[in-house]
């Protein structure tokens, strides 16, 4: 219809409204939108992405319930891999289609990837099956699962036995950084002031990020690895934070100060195979908010190319050559450590106060005596 912007190569198609090309602020005085900027670029790129995109990697949203607290980070998720050309299914209405894993199937030969963010209700056996002969393939392997963690997810045992399969356990506990001179204040969509957290690191040599900037957790759990080989099944850590974090239970909020790293990103794998050994993977992250919309739009971190290479990696798409992430019209900010922000607030609210007061007690004294 008119106003609408179409991008299309063959007989893939992409529709935005023009309103999609602008980018608006809220006006929360009156309630109405306030233009700021254009938007083109991080609409048009992506859809041009997707239209040339001759073998794009399909994906099955298989969730049912999220986490309410993960639901801002999921959307950015979401939106992340619609950027950069993966194909999920859609409703009647453009919205994607989340599969009920209790009445529908998962066939191999129709998606590349299941994804699994945050659900808060525990799958069934009958569910869990279905994800064991996705990934099996008829003995061709090759497929991959996804999996969200949240941290305020319930027990979900028969989820937590599928992941123990491979070789992984999420933890119900909280990564916390106790070294102030490395933890972050971060925003994220779900919490009115930034939170702490920690920082970390890419230790998988395939799915390097750019060193310079870390990757942060707010709100991760961590990841124990139950081995590291066990029959045709290995497991291994992707993203890991720095000794000096601990670990918080959730139950009862015991601390666990071991010095080991902490595994925020994990991943089984799988061999087989009937003609040529191929692999069947599964992945964890400790937390949806890796993929936090203030994370990702965060220049000072490498959120935004951690998560995009990472699965681009995992469903073996790191071929294409280009990857798209997010653009932001805010102005600049500069992050620090929460030792440097209580440093900069004592300076600000203590010593400069000071110095004013004291400045005017001399000037007082020499008025007085004149």
């Amino acid at each position: 219809g008119e106003g609408t912007v179409i991008v299309t190569s063959g007989d893939k198609i992409r529709v935005n409204s023009i309103d999609d090309l602008i980018a608006f602020d809220t006006d929360y005085t009156t309630g109405g939108l306030i233009p700021r900027g254009l938007n083109v670029e991080a609409v048009i790129t992506p859809n041009i992405l997707y239209v040339t995109n001759a073998n794009p990697k399909k994906v099955a949203l298989v969730s049912g319930s999220y986490s309410q607290y993960a639901q801002a980070s999921i959307s950015s998720l979401l939106q992340i891999m619609y950027n950069n050309a993966y194909d999920f299914q859609y409703d009647s209405n453009g919205q994607i289609v989340n599969i009920d894993l209790n009445t529908q199937e998962i066939k191999p030969e129709d998606y590349d990837l299941v994804l699994i963010t945050a659900p808060t209700v525990d799958f069934s056996v009958n569910s869990i099956e279905k994800l064991n002969t996705f990934l099996l393939n008829n003995g061709d392997y090759g497929k991959n699962v996804l999996y969200v963690a949240d941290l305020f997810q319930p027990d979900l045992p028969n989820i937590d036995a599928f992941l123990a399969t491979w070789g992984m356990r999420v933890e119900r506990a909280l990564i916390e950084e106790q070294n102030a001179s490395i933890a972050q204040s971060v925003q994220i969509a779900t919490a009115q002031q930034p939170v702490s957290c920690p920082i970390a690191s890419v230790v998988a040599d395939n799915y390097k990020v750019n060193d310079i900037k870390p990757v942060v957790l707010p709100g991760s759990r961590p990841i124990t690895l139950l081995w590291a080989e066990n029959d045709n099944y290995t497991a291994q850590p992707i993203l890991q934070n720095s000794g000096t974090a601990v670990v918080i239970a959730v139950s009862d909020g015991t601390i666990d100060t071991n010095s080991n790293p902490k595994t925020a990103v994990a991943m089984g794998t799988s061999r087989g195979g009937t003609l040529i050994e191929t692999y069947s993977n599964v992945m964890v992250f400790g937390t949806a908010n890796i993929a936090d919309q203030y994370v990702v739009s965060n220049a000072s971190y490498s959120n935004d190319e951690f998560v995009i290479n990472t699965i681009n990696t995992l469903v073996g798409k790191e071929e294409t050559g280009f990857t798209y992430t997010s653009k932001s019209f805010d102005a600049p900010t500069i992050t620090i450590s929460e030792k440097a922000k209580v440093n900069l607030r004592n300076f600000l609210v203590v010593i400069i106060p000071g110095i004013v007061v004291a400045i005017g007690i001399v000037v007082f004294v020499k008025r007085r005596n004149l």
